[in-house]
């Protein structure tokens, strides 16, 4: 996965629906995107890149087409998949839980704002799942972490305080010096504009992105019913 730059792959055979998903991701900075009606046998192929997130609209009308792209799913089983679907028994779910592939999960009932979010929240490696397809609030502190644009490194860093490390406890972790984890540490909270370790800390813990020392890759957004205009208006 790419520090500050990514590539996204839509897949949707509703033209204006399509469209609607691939304006809302051009919009994010440093996203790179390509758009598909269909996930052909040979579409990676045609491709100049390997998408580090797919994201597949099933509007649930695609029958036959959509056990076909599940038969070829197996070409981009290294992506992060954002599934949208209305439907619980969808045969490219199935296909991607054989395949050990990392998905979010979500509704077509999602606003473009929303929809932006949880692109970011795949390109950071969370898995994320919108039970009943409800739309996302994003706390302050998460907001705050995940616009601060931080870099691999730094999110394993935050990780470590947010599990109350020491700094001779991730020098050990990282294979590195007590010197050198200072200077990253400070550059960490500068970065996210806090004055300690303890208020970094206590960001993640408002924010929720991290539970036990470990990265909370499920239910890593709160959920709420948010009035906007969503992508699906596209083709409502």
């Amino acid at each position: 996965m790419l520090d500050s730059t990514y590539s996204v792959l839509v897949l949707c055979r509703e033209t204006l629906l399509r469209e609607a998903v691939t304006d809302a991701i051009d919009c994010r900075s440093g996203a790179i995107v390509a758009a598909a009606a269909i996930l052909s046998s040979n579409l990676r192929d045609e491709l100049n890149f390997d998408p580090d997130i797919v994201i597949y609209v099933d509007t649930g009308n695609d029958g036959e087409d959509i056990q076909r792209d599940a038969a070829n799913a197996e070409a981009f089983r290294k992506s992060h998949w954002i599934l949208m679907s209305d439907r619980h028994n969808s045969p490219l779910l199935a296909r991607l839980m054989d395949l050990k592939a990392r998905m979010s999960l979500t509704g077509l009932n999602l606003s473009r704002h929303a929809l932006t979010h949880l692109v970011g929240l795949s390109a950071h490696g969370h898995e994320v799942r919108l039970d009943d397809h409800d739309d996302i609030v994003l706390s302050e502190e998460r907001n705050d972490i995940l616009n601060a644009g931080l870099v691999a490194s730094q999110w394993r860093l935050l990780r470590y305080l947010g599990s109350g490390m020491s700094n001779k406890e991730i020098a050990r972790e990282e294979r590195t010096s007590v010197n050198t984890v200072k200077v990253r540490v400070r550059a960490l909270l500068n970065r996210l504009d806090v004055a300690n370790r303890t208020q970094a800390a206590v960001k993640v813990a408002k924010a929720g992105l991290c539970s036990g020392g470990e990265t909370n890759r499920t239910n890593v957004v709160e959920y709420h019913n948010v009035e906007t205009k969503n992508v699906a208006d596209a083709v409502g």
